[in-house]
């Protein structure tokens, strides 16, 4: 793509932008209709974060670190010891230069979701990324990117260099004698045909493109080598959206012709994913690592070859297997892996990823499995080498060195992987479900992305996370494992509820550390239930020993789970033959109406019953073919109920939220201005009926109207998939739980105040959220700073301004002032407390820093249009 195309992006962008604001286009459907690419669609939602007049408004991130989250790329500089780049599957891109004692988020774009990272050699300057996950997963966690981008000053600043609808970018190559010259491998749209797939090349750095191999519409490109030495490019084809297969192509010309080598690789229709790599040392040795799907006859108890390596001697004119026995390194889903590295300075050395990793010392003819001792920078129970391996980095200079990306984060090693640190200091955990409990402190629960299920506390009039104080409720035997819905039994905390993938309910006792399965098993005479992956059960918010549970039919249990029985028949079948499923998605009861039910399944059917389960109506008429996600039945109204449905397993990046007043009899939708985005839940505010809450793939947006006018929140927030939500009991604080980015909190009390004024052009607001002195450890003075909280102090502005914040004590005397540039609308400052702080430059220094004493103050806020003070409390150590 040509400077002057990204141009006239941005111009469409505009004009779309103005459209919607006058009115012109006023609906996602009407916006989709211009056939918006994801960078689009960033484009028009950042403009309405930017817009609103709650941009102000922060997020505090509470935890965790300690487990990781799912690597997808690895690259370092050469001669800069201690810098490494690391791309997350959804959590963004990392950099240390530290050896990962400390890391830092540096790709705050129009997409976390990264496929690969490039550091350029003869400029370590210059970094590329491609975005979009190139794990194609069908759960729908793989999160379409927004094109490719560059930085030439090292991570600091980026620029977007096209190939927007790439949607899933495999693998980005910088050549190593001209930074100009980059190869870039786009698997293209994951479930439906598009045009912008295959292989790209750009030979003024990025400022346009060409489109060197384009095999058709739906097949991609999963992995390229390249051969600066002779000028040959190897690319592996990956066809997965009917019939698959995939196969290995060549060029000798920089792309202007292909050949397919096939002499000793294995084809058909079974040739999954393929990886490939060129040794550094003999170039003309080329390695491929296929998955074989087809069926291995003669082994009854392997229905797939699985993983195979194939090398060739001879630049791919010929190849062969290069071991006899079985490689047991995919178990099943090969998609989801597709390396091969080769030692920089043996070219018979070679690592191949997968669940663990293999290694090889004589050109692939036998390996052993890595495995190692592990040390963590943060305290972990994990024991072993998290599984699931994405990416290996071998230093160039060092082949001791070695840098590997896994599920559960990166784990750096110098004696070639006998040991192994995990620097597990990055807040990227993938959540897929979280669930509070109203304590003092408040305990949090979430299900996480291979990482298991996570506990932890935190305060319950704050913000702040007031440290690490997380733990695993449980961990599989190879220090992972999904986790889904984690619930502590109302009745008695010592029991706790949790589930890990296709629906493997358990309960333990937290006393003596002992899991029970109490997953419903069908009738003798019954098929086996079909359970989605995360699958939902709750507990009975009407009587706290019933717990309700849902694959292809539903059951209820009034004993803890001891015992069940069906009350349901199959609801994956419909009146409309289109929307015959698989399994339940979702499963609700009403706050108020005891016996209220609702159920949708992963295509669009859903159903209700208001007797408890005794009988069943469809009420899908109105709802599009689409995975139901979230149903909220109201806290106001028992007759009303939310709905929301995604449809990225098809490629479909609309808004899909209703609301019906007569139990699913109609649907109404509200997305009103929404932009494009994927939705994934809905809550309704307890105390004010109007009140919505939506998540996204792109942030948190609010409505005060029951969906007539949506406002985004979030511009504070690191870009992220919001999966869940909790609003406190007291009502004043939001939390999130994202698929990436771990769990943030917010101070929601403003906004819930702006929705119930009755002249919101008049709002006045000023609000103090208390603050807690630090603790004064051995010698006077010497403050732990980590064991206080910070006041955080919300105000609401008409307009900018200039704004002056003045702290009084009890006798008006002025103990500290600040001034502060406010914008128009909502506007927080963090204050940590400090009135003073003089540094000490002696040879044993101890800053002298000055707090308050405990009590009550008075904050004074003055702005050009303001005039207002609330009462501030200082709480003692």
């Amino acid at each position: 793509m040509h400077v002057n195309n990204i141009i006239s992006v941005y111009l469409k962008v505009s004009i779309l932008i103005c459209l919607m604001v006058f009115g012109k286009i006023t609906s996602t459907t009407q916006a989709q209709e211009k056939n918006l690419t994801a960078f689009e669609s960033w484009n028009l939602h950042n403009e309405m974060e930017a817009n609103s007049q709650f941009a102000g408004l922060f997020w505090h991130h509470i935890g965790p670190t300690f487990m990781g989250n799912r690597v997808e790329s690895i690259d370092c500089p050469i001669n800069q010891p201690g810098v490494i780049y690391a791309g997350f599957g959804s959590g963004g891109l990392w950099k240390t230069i530290n050896n990962g004692l400390s890391w830092e988020h540096v790709f705050k774009q129009h997409s976390y979701s990264i496929g690969d990272v490039a550091v350029s050699i003869s400029d370590p300057s210059i970094v590329w990324v491609g975005t979009g996950e190139n794990l194609r997963a069908s759960r729908g966690y793989s999160y379409p990117g927004t094109g490719v981008y560059k930085s030439m000053d090292a991570g600091k600043n980026w620029f977007n260099m096209g190939l927007h609808d790439s949607h899933h970018i495999s693998r980005v190559v910088i050549d190593p004698t001209d930074a100009n010259r980059i190869f870039v491998a786009a698997l293209g749209h994951f479930w439906s045909p598009n045009e912008q797939r295959g292989l790209f090349m750009t030979e003024d750095g990025g400022n346009t493109w060409q489109h060197i191999l384009k095999i058709s519409d739906s097949v991609g490109v999963s992995d390229i080598a390249w051969d600066p030495r002779n000028k040959i490019i190897y690319a592996a084809s990956w066809k997965f959206l009917s019939n698959p297969s995939s196969g290995i192509y060549r060029s000798k010309d920089m792309g202007k012709s292909w050949e397919l080598l096939n002499n000793g690789l294995p084809d058909g229709p079974g040739i999954g994913r393929i990886g490939l790599a060129v040794s550094p040392s003999r170039p003309e040795r080329v390695y491929a690592v296929i998955n074989n799907r087809n069926i291995l006859k003669f082994m009854a108890n392997t229905p797939q070859r699985g993983a195979e390596i194939f090398r060739s001697d001879d630049y791919g004119n010929s190849w062969k297997r290069t071991h006899t026995d079985f490689l047991e390194l995919y178990s099943g889903f090969g998609w989801a892996f597709g390396d091969i590295v080769v030692s920089p300075t043996n070219p018979n050395e070679i690592y191949v990823p997968g669940v663990y990793m293999i290694h090889s010392l004589d050109g692939g003819s036998t390996f052993k499995r890595i495995a190692g001792r592990i040390k963590h920078l943060e305290p972990s129970p994990a024991k072993y080498l998290h599984l699931d391996q994405h990416d290996l980095y071998i230093d160039p200079m060092n082949s001791d060195h070695l840098i590997l990306g896994n599920d559960g984060g990166i784990y750096i090693s110098h004696d070639r992987g006998l040991s192994w640190l995990h620097t597990n200091t990055i807040p990227g955990g993938e959540f897929y479900s979280l669930n509070v409990v109203q304590d003092t402190p408040l305990r949090i629960y979430g299900g996480t992305q291979d990482n298991s299920s996570i506990s932890g506390e935190i305060p319950q009039n704050h913000v702040s996370s007031n440290g690490n104080n997380w733990s695993y409720v449980w961990l599989d035997p190879w220090s992972g494992g999904d986790g889904f819905v984690t619930i502590e039994d109302p009745t008695d905390p010592a029991f706790v509820y949790w589930e890990s993938q296709n629906g493997m309910i358990n309960r333990k006792d937290i006393n003596t550390g002992e899991s029970k399965v109490i997953k419903p098993v069908p009738d003798a005479d019954e098929n086996p239930l079909r359970n989605s992956w995360k699958t939902p059960f709750f507990i009975s918010k009407h009587d706290h020993r019933t717990v309700y549970y849902a694959a292809n039919k539903i059951y209820k249990s009034i004993n803890r789970g001891e015992h069940w029985y069906r009350i349901s028949h199959d609801l994956t079948y419909s009146k409309s033959k289109f929307k015959k499923s698989r399994s339940l998605t979702v499963l609700a009861e009403s706050p108020i109406s005891r016996g209220y039910l609702f159920a949708g399944t992963e295509k669009g059917i859903v159903w209700v019953s208001r007797n408890d389960g005794t009988q069943w109506f469809e009420i899908s008429d109105g709802i599009p073919e689409k995975k139901v996600v979230s149903i909220y039945p109201s806290n106001h109204n028992s007759s009303r109920v939310y709905l929301v449905a995604r449809g990225m397993d098809d490629d479909d990046s609309n808004p899909y939220v209703f609301v019906s007043d007569n139990l699913g009899q109609k649907w109404i939708p509200i997305i009103s201005n929404l932009p494009p985005v994927p939705i994934n839940i809905i809550i309704e505010d307890p105390g004010i009926e109007n009140l919505l809450y939506l998540g996204s793939d792109y942030g948190v947006f609010v409505s005060m109207d029951r969906g007539k006018v949506w406002k985004a929140i979030s511009s504070q927030l690191p870009a992220a998939s919001v999966q869940d939500m909790h609003l406190d009991e007291n009502l004043q604080f939001l939390m999130i739980a994202t698929h990436g980015m771990g769990l943030f909190r917010t101070f929601i009390e403003p906004i819930r105040q702006f929705a119930q004024s009755g002249h919101p052009d008049e709002f006045n607001y000023l609000e103090s959220i208390p603050g807690k002195l630090p603790k004064e450890k051995d010698y006077n003075n010497d403050w732990d700073l980590t064991s206080g909280q910070p006041a955080v102090w919300t105000w609401y502005n008409p307009k900018s301004s200039s704004t002056s914040l003045l702290l009084r004590d009890e006798n008006e005397i002025k103990i500290w002032e600040t001034t502060v540039e406010s914008t128009a609308g909502l506007n927080q400052f963090i204050w940590d407390l400090q009135i003073s702080h003089k540094p000490d430059n002696s040879i044993y220094p101890i800053p002298e820093i000055k707090f308050p004493k405990p009590g009550k103050y008075i904050l004074q806020l003055i702005s050009d249009s303001t005039q207002i003070s609330v009462q501030v409390q200082i709480l003692s150590k």
